[in-house]
């Protein structure tokens, strides 16, 4: 189990939100009055499997919502971002790389997203215009 203490509020998954129970009162014309979120204050702690992962960099590359509760979180926050974290960063890199051989449109702007939001660029290739390699 992993600690993390949420550094700003926001919203967090409802413990008591039933996906099956708000489909099934949908079918049945009833009312669900249970909420899928819930608000939480700075201080509030987590605590989970997954709680660590509040303590990384999130979705594209956006500051973590919560700091380590214990050396346990710590440790493991320290390995995703000394290992793990640069492994992701290289795949991404990779996909900068070969955006061009991308067909789907969308696929590619959210390339060129993520290559944005982690500062990346274009490394290796050729340069159409010329044929010659990219550094």
């Amino acid at each position: 189990m992993f600690t993390a203490i949420r550094l700003v509020a926001g919203k967090v998954l409802n413990p008591r939100y039933n996906a099956a129970a708000h489909r099934t009162a949908l079918n049945e014309g009833e009312d669900y009055d249970v909420s899928r979120e819930v608000d939480v204050d700075a201080g509030f702690v987590h605590s989970g499997p997954d709680a660590w992962v509040l303590c990384c960099p999130g979705h594209m590359n956006s500051k973590p919502v919560c700091e380590p509760g214990d050396d346990k979180t710590a440790k493991r926050v320290k390995r995703w971002m000394e290992d793990e974290r640069p492994a992701e960063i290289a795949n991404i890199q990779q996909l900068v790389n070969n955006v061009d051989s991308i067909k789907d449109p969308a696929e590619k702007k959210h390339i060129g997203e993520l290559a944005k939001a982690y500062g990346l660029k274009r490394q290796g290739g050729s340069d159409k215009k010329s044929g010659t390699a990219k550094s």
